[in-house]
Parts: structure tokens; C-alpha cells; sequence
């Protein structure tokens, strides 16, 4: 298989799966040192089972769930539009299957738990709408990076798991047959590029990076950030803009 990393990473953190990144990402976590948070300064981690939202909160007051740090580069939705193969509105209606890789035939799985593979996630959804991409679809299956590991959750910071019953706007591609999981697409939900719309506006992550590069669009109205996003598909903006902090409840 052909692989070039360096093209595929920024795309693929920022929520595409393109198959390049996908083998460098999943057979060796080396990116960040050992497990470990985000270090803002933001409520404490938690070690326990991945944090279940109440009604009436989203993911921009997520508690920090413990994370393995990365050095792959945040790619915001402003510049990810035009990249990313699709981007839809879905709600999330079930879970097929959430499994780790193989590293591969010949070698093992490493006993350091950073160097082990990240687990995949593989959602059934709805599409409420295709702002970009998509088949016509209405019922589709999404695998994403990260999951629900023996000892807990084990995902990049950054990004987050979606919950049963919510509605995300989400960036995607079509899955390889070379990528792990079995959906008919495939992504990482970033904070930074996938977001939770379920009372019709936009709610970025709890988490550093997401709320510097998208904080300014928490709460926007989601028919305007998709007027917007639209126009990011056609042209990126030029400069990549410093948001003013999040109006969200997180610290």
C-alpha cells in the first residue's frame, strides 16, 4: 500500500480518514510521549468510563477525559472544507462494532500501552443533510478514530466519542477497504472540524485547540455556519483567524 504520510495526517486529524494517514496513525502512536491530558487548565481528567452528557449539555462543556497527546496539526473546519471528501449533519443512531486493529501480520502488539493501537468506533447514522459529498444517503455507518478500550477510553486529544440519540455536523471521507472499521465512511472526530448541533446551534469541544481555532462559532445558529462553511469549500480563507474565547459554560 502506498503511503504518504505527510500529505494524509493533516487531513485525516482534522476529520478524513484518508487511507495514507490511516496506516501511519494506528500501528504506532509515538506522537506525544505517554498517555496524558490537555494541559489548560479545564476540569480534571477523568479515568473512568468516557462521560455520558446529560440533557441539555454538549460537548462544549465536556469534562477532560485522559488522552494521549499528539503532534499531528489541529486543521480547523475554515481550511478542512474544501479538503475533506464529505460533510454531513447526522444523529447518531446506534453502535455497530468497536474493536482495536492488528498491528499487522509479523509483529505483535506492544506491551507500552502509548505504542499500542487506538481502538475504532463504528456508528450507525442518519444524514439530516449533505452540505458536502454523500450519495444521496439517508442511513449510513461512520467509523471513527477512537473508543472504548479494556481500561477505559483511549483517544487522541482533541478528539472526542459521539453519544447515541445526538446530532453532530461531522467531516468525513469514504472509508478505504485498507482502513480499519467497517463503515461506509470513515474520520476523527476533531473538535476543531465535527461538532454536536442538537438544539440548532453550533457547540465546540471542551478542549484547547478546538476552542482557540473554532471559538468564535460556538452558539452560532447551525443554517449560518453552514452558509459559511459553504463558502469554505469554494475558498478557504486566507488567514487563518484568532477567535475571541467561547461563550460556552467550559472554563
Amino acid at each position: 500500500m502506498r503511503i504518504r504520510i505527510s500529505a494524509g495526517l493533516l487531513a485525516f486529524f482534522g476529520g478524513a480518514a484518508l487511507v495514507a494517514a490511516v496506516a501511519g496513525i494506528f500501528l504506532l502512536l509515538s506522537g506525544g510521549g505517554g498517555d496524558g491530558t490537555d494541559g489548560g487548565g479545564g476540569p480534571s481528567p477523568t479515568s473512568g468510563p468516557y462521560p455520558i452528557l446529560a440533557d441539555g449539555q454538549y460537548i462544549d462543556s465536556l469534562a477532560d477525559v485522559k488522552t494521549i497527546p499528539s503532534d499531528f496539526s489541529a486543521v480547523p473546519m475554515t481550511y478542512l472544507a474544501s479538503k475533506v471528501g464529505a460533510i454531513a449533519v447526522v444523529e447518531i443512531t446506534g453502535i455497530v462494532s468497536s474493536g482495536v486493529p492488528s498491528p499487522g501480520p509479523g509483529t505483535r502488539t506492544p506491551s507500552i500501552r502509548r505504542f499500542q493501537p487506538l481502538p475504532w468506533t463504528t456508528y450507525t447514522a442518519r444524514v439530516e443533510q449533505w452540505i458536502k459529498g454523500g450519495n444521496g444517503q439517508t442511513e449510513i455507518t461512520i467509523s471513527e478514530l477512537g473508543g472504548i478500550d479494556y481500561d477505559g477510553p483511549r483517544l487522541f486529544t482533541g478528539t472526542f466519542l459521539a453519544q447515541t440519540g445526538r446530532k453532530y455536523l461531522v467531516a468525513m471521507d469514504e472509508r478505504s477497504p485498507d482502513a480499519p472499521g467497517t463503515g461506509d465512511y470513515a474520520g476523527a472526530l476533531s473538535g476543531w472540524a465535527n461538532f454536536e448541533v442538537g438544539d440548532g446551534t453550533i457547540h465546540v469541544l471542551n478542549e484547547n485547540n478546538s476552542r482557540r481555532l473554532m471559538g468564535a462559532y460556538n452558539l452560532t445558529p447551525l443554517d449560518e455556519f453552514i452558509a459559511m462553511i459553504r463558502e469554505w469549500i469554494v475558498a478557504r480563507p486566507g488567514v487563518t483567524p484568532t477567535p475571541p474565547p467561547s461563550q460556552s459554560a467550559s472554563p
